[in-house]
């Protein structure tokens, strides 16, 4: 019982994130959107922000194809995401939509700065295209002295491997 209730609860979740983000996009694109009967007015239309999905392959991958301007994985080895970003850019590819950003939330070894840099060299070269610093902040000044270090450490590595 437990193993079908939660399967048909997943697809239940995977089809309102899509009529969800099918919504929005609708927000976006037109100052009034009906859903449900419901009009909504959507004024001032700003610029449509980009949508990151994120979860683990193969589902997230045809979500973010379909849905998304790319995908936003946790963690992993830059192995694996190489994989995994080859085969989003095929499927963004077959839906006829351009190149996906590939968002990476991980963190940093912050006692071993060159172990650091090679990493985030090692996620830029899997196709990683930007990099969130997933981290724990105490405080503001925490988040500063973390900021400054991604910013001496991490971020030319970056550019470097970028370029």
């Amino acid at each position: 019982d437990w193993r079908c209730w939660s399967r048909r609860r997943l697809m239940f979740s995977a089809s309102m994130m899509a009529e969800t983000l099918k919504f929005l996009r609708a927000c976006f694109a037109s100052d009034e959107v009906e859903s449900n009967g419901q009009s909504f007015i959507f004024k001032p239309r700003p610029k449509a922000p980009p949508i990151y999905i994120g979860g683990a392959p193969p589902h997230a991958l045809e979500r973010a194809a379909r849905l998304g301007e790319g995908w936003m994985p946790m963690g992993g080895n830059p192995e694996e995401l190489a994989e995994h970003v080859k085969r989003l850019r095929e499927l963004t590819q077959s839906a006829g939509r351009g190149n996906p950003e590939v968002v990476l939330m991980t963190g940093f070894p912050t006692k071993d700065p060159a172990q650091a840099a090679a990493q985030a060299r090692a996620f830029v070269a899997a196709g990683v295209t930007q990099l969130v610093c997933g981290a724990r902040y105490a405080d503001a000044s925490d988040f500063q002295r973390n900021a400054e270090w991604l910013a001496q450490h991490v971020a030319p590595a970056v550019r470097a491997e970028g370029s």
